[in-house]
């Protein structure tokens, strides 16, 4: 607080009152000093830091400030900020913001006009609980250049069509904290009404059915859902295609046409600790005729190989053949989850050996020699070749080389993680 002298500085001070003068100094250098007066008012310069900073079952709590007018919460996962805003409250509810599970940092700062106080610090960990999950259609594409369509209206802004040959579809990775039925939900769009994909899960397959006109999505910006119930999946990661897949004696004809923006998977609303649940991804089954297929024959399609070859020996009931001529092969889009060394192991079917030009990210080819030691029929899985792969969306791209080679069928792509 500062003070000051009030001076009076006065040539004659008179005070006057009914008709009379009286003379109170006759100096005129004279001071009086009349009193001391306080000429500024009490400002704070700091502010105190909370205390008290901790984190119990979605709440975050701490002790305030005196004076403080709120106070900015700022939330990080790792350099990420998942939540930034000011409270006037010192007892702040979380459970809304719907944190994926794992470690956080909170901070707390007082505030008070241009005020701040030191932060308070605290890390936590916030429990996985399992809600729905939506698997976006253009993240289970394995051929990005025939079935990608980028849409603002789409839901996470694309989604997957010209699914046109028997084959062709989607594959996603879901993992189950627990094993059990999940019902799912798939978000298409369709101007054939009646058409219908499958959905395969462990080997189990169930009929998706596209009854409403929606129109194709592109046009109407309309989609409609349709809930698969009771698939069953195991604990762990789970495989999930969704295939076109049809007859000639369907209406519309082989299973029709439809576009997809996303499957959900229920979730069951249990809450999990991730620091004791394994999510590592160590092996991808990638199936030939979802990728993207090359052929120098343009008419050359996937077959499903038990209406056409009569032979049940293919996973999921189609692969491509025929793979006859120099460049022949299949490119496959995915996204790896994990950095590490992984196998390149294609299933392919021909009783001698076979040379395959591999090209991972759009590179340089790579001859490799494999030797199924199969009949074209019986396609069997080959020793791999490892290759370091970082987490991200990758290309590998297998085709027939020049030379000597042999044809080959075609049923899958392994992708396996090289385990110390």
């Amino acid at each position: 607080m500062k003070k000051s002298l009030l001076v009076l500085s006065v040539a004659a001070l008179m005070v006057t009152g009914c008709n009379k003068t009286v003379k109170v100094s006759d100096s005129s250098q004279e001071s009086i000093i009349a009193s001391e007066v306080d000429d500024s008012s009490s400002e704070e310069t700091t502010l105190g830091k909370v205390t008290n900073l901790q984190y119990n079952n979605g709440v975050i709590s701490f002790t305030g400030v005196s004076g403080a007018t709120d106070y900015l919460l700022i939330i990080k996962l790792g350099n990420v900020v998942k939540h930034q805003k000011g409270y006037a409250t010192t007892s702040i509810d979380i459970s809304s913001l719907e944190l994926e599970g794992g470690h956080y940092n909170a901070s707390v700062t007082a505030r008070k006009g241009n005020l701040t106080s030191e932060p308070a610090t605290l890390e936590f960990k916030v429990l996985h609980v399992d809600r729905d999950l939506i698997l976006e259609a253009e993240d289970g594409l394995l051929d990005m250049d025939r079935n990608y369509s980028a849409d603002p209206d789409a839901h996470g802004g694309a989604y997957g069509l010209a699914f046109n040959d028997c084959g062709q579809g989607m594959y996603f990775r879901y993992f189950a904290f627990e094993a059990g039925a999940r019902n799912i939900t798939v978000r298409y769009s369709t101007g054939s009404p009646n058409s219908y994909m499958t959905l395969f899960a462990n080997s189990i397959s169930y009929k998706v059915d596209y009854t409403e006109n929606t129109g194709w999505f592109g046009d109407s910006k309309t989609s409609a859902e349709v809930v698969v119930e009771n698939v069953t999946l195991l604990k762990g990661w789970n495989e999930l295609y969704l295939i076109k897949n049809g007859s000639s004696t369907d209406n519309p004809a082989y299973g029709g046409w439809a576009q997809v923006d996303y499957i959900k998977v229920a979730g069951t609303g249990k809450t999990f600790d991730l620091d004791e649940v394994d999510m590592s991804a160590n092996r991808y089954q990638l199936e030939a005729e979802m990728a993207h297929w090359h052929y120098t024959n343009e008419n050359q399609r996937p077959v499903d190989t038990v209406k056409n070859w009569s032979v049940d020996t293919f996973s999921l009931g189609f692969g491509l053949g025929e793979i006859n001529d120099v460049g022949d092969g299949a490119k496959f889009s995915i996204y790896i989850r994990d950095d590490g060394n992984y196998l390149i192991r294609p299933a392919i079917g021909q009783s001698a050996s076979v040379n395959i030009n591999l090209s991972i990210d759009n590179g340089a080819d790579e001859t490799v020699a494999f030797n199924p030691g199969s009949s074209w029929d019986h396609p069997a899985l080959v020793g791999g070749v490892e290759k370091a792969l970082s987490k991200g969306m990758h290309t590998i791209d297998l085709k027939r080389t020049e030379g000597s080679s042999q044809w080959f069928t075609f049923d899958y792509l392994v992708i396996e993680k090289v385990v110390a």
